[in-house]
């Protein structure tokens, strides 16, 4: 279960690092799993179909792994939460194991492959200190491509980003060919045709031939949505020291490229979020708030620092910035947060369903993501029913 919202505190990042576009896969058809949800009943997560019934009886340790192409990630621990030692493996749509847990990282399938990590031997008291090979495997575990790399991302159009031993990224494609060499300080998976790469402190964007098509140029980037990329340009977080008033966030310069790499246009915000269905989120700052006493937004009448709207694709301001916290669009709707309450709005920012939770997520295959007050879980269709809750205790 996973959410895009923006909230205050959120950190930047150099590259999303995973990308979205057509593949040449197709998922049998009765392997289609991709629309069950995960559930989380007496400390073990099993899956439900959108009407709440079970599918898959809760049996697994719970990771909370959705679905994707037939296949889920499950763990095995030797105790409980012992990460350090969790082994993974793949289950199908009836919950059978069809990929025992052997491998010590395991990502979701793409394309038709997995990418998934060996430790290379060296022990280490920390989790994220163990050295590891990644390599991919097909649908039924078979190794297709050895794991000589230290990190990978998912395939996607065609071609995987790996990382060699010596920290540097390029991409393969299935059969484990070499496209693109490794001469990058980063690389993040295919979107429409292009992928965003890191030279040197600058972000710029290749083809799948690996050619640099757009100039390698910006503070940050992130991968292409509906045909639009969003960069950051100039003054992104400025030191806290020089605009105490500003609590670490700012306001920087952002934009949004075309597909030829013109900017389409510029932003003054705290920060900006991809677009989804035409829209996309966009943080402000309120000017008027100290360090020493909130006073009200500029924009709501509100007391608060930080507030967040949508915009549309020339630029203007659809949704104006009255929430305290903004997801994507999904399905129509897009949860927020005001004044301690969610919502759920549609495109023309009409309030369409309360949402008396202590967090919501994104609608996806016509459900979402809920959880109260007192830690428990479950989902709601868009008429705001709860369909069975989903879990009886904290995680």
């Amino acid at each position: 279960m996973r959410t895009l919202a923006i909230v205050v505190g959120f950190s930047l990042v150099i590259l999303v690092l995973q990308g979205q576009a057509a593949f040449p896969y197709q998922q049998p058809a009765a392997q289609r799993a991709d629309d069950l949800f995960v559930i989380f009943k007496g400390g073990h997560d099993g899956y439900m179909d959108r009407r709440g019934e079970i599918v898959i009886q809760p049996r697994f340790e719970s990771w909370e792994r959705d679905f994707a192409e037939g296949r889920a990630v499950f763990g095995v621990s030797p105790k409980p939460w012992d990460i350090d030692h969790t082994k993974f493996g793949y289950i199908d749509e009836k919950g059978q194991v069809v990929v025992p847990a052997k491998f010590d990282k395991a990502q979701d399938f793409s394309e038709g492959l997995a990418a998934v990590a060996f430790n290379a031997g060296k022990k280490s008291k920390h989790e994220f200190e163990k050295p590891r090979h990644w390599g991919y495997i097909d649908r039924d575990g078979k190794i297709l491509i050895s794991p000589p790399f230290r990190r990978a991302r998912p395939f996607s159009g065609g071609l995987a980003a790996v990382q060699n031993l010596r920290y540097k990224w390029g991409y393969i494609d299935p059969s484990g060919k070499i496209i693109v060499p490794f001469q990058f300080e980063d690389a993040a998976s295919f979107s429409e045709g292009k992928a965003t790469v890191l030279i040197g402190e600058r972000v710029g964007f290749i083809d799948r031939t690996g050619t640099l098509v757009i100039p390698a140029q910006f503070r940050e980037a992130r991968s292409f949505s509906e045909g639009m990329a969003r960069v950051a340009i100039s003054g992104v977080f400025p030191d806290a020291r020089m605009a105490p008033h500003k609590f670490d966030f700012g306001t920087g310069k952002f934009g949004y490229i075309d597909q030829s790499g013109n900017i389409v246009f510029e932003v003054d915000a705290v920060n900006v979020e991809d677009f989804s269905e035409g829209l996309a989120a966009f943080q402000v700052e309120n000017q008027d708030a100290s360090p020493y006493s909130s006073r009200p937004s500029i924009v709501t009448g509100r007391t608060g620092y930080i507030w967040c709207g949508y915009l549309d694709k020339a630029g203007k301001v659809a949704i104006p910035p009255r929430y305290q916290s903004c997801g994507r669009f999904a399905e129509g709707l897009a949860n927020v947060s005001l004044d301690g309450s969610w919502q759920y709005i549609d495109s023309t920012g009409e309030k369409v369903l309360n949402a008396p939770y202590s967090w919501v997520a994104p609608f996806h295959h016509g459900l979402a993501p809920v959880q109260d007050h007192k830690n428990v879980r479950g989902y709601i269709d868009k008429s705001g029913k709860l369909i069975v809750p989903t879990s009886t205790a904290a995680r």
